[in-house]
């Protein structure tokens, strides 16, 4: 009876075994290889501080470090708030964004006036 029972599994056809492996394969390579390479790049430059350097918390508070313990990071805001921070809690490096350029030119205001 057991040899009936695998002999009935080995009937597959073995071009669909191939093309669940290509699938799984492809999937791998495509999505979660580059996926885990980026990762690992987001967290070696979010870990790589030093002191003056701004940074942005995962809460989205901006502040500049102050100094570096073990896995702990003193910050101090603009306001000159001093706050410590787990490395884990920091999102990575402040840049800001791009000044945002209108491309339609200002109406003269003088004319309007009158």
């Amino acid at each position: 009876m057991l040899v009936l029972a695998t002999q009935a599994t080995q009937k597959g056809n073995p071009l669909v075994t191939l093309l669940m492996v290509a699938a799984f394969f492809s999937f791998y390579w495509f999505y979660m290889r580059p996926r885990n390479k980026k990762r690992r790049e987001q967290m070696t430059q979010s870990r790589n501080f030093e002191v003056g350097d701004e940074i942005q918390t995962i809460g989205g508070l901006i502040a500049t470090v102050v100094s570096i313990v073990d896995d702990k990071i003193a910050v101090r805001t603009d306001s000159g708030v001093e706050l410590t921070f787990v490395k884990r809690a920091i999102a990575g490096k402040y840049n800001p964004p791009a000044a945002v350029v209108d491309p339609t030119p200002e109406a003269d205001t003088e004319s309007e006036g009158q």
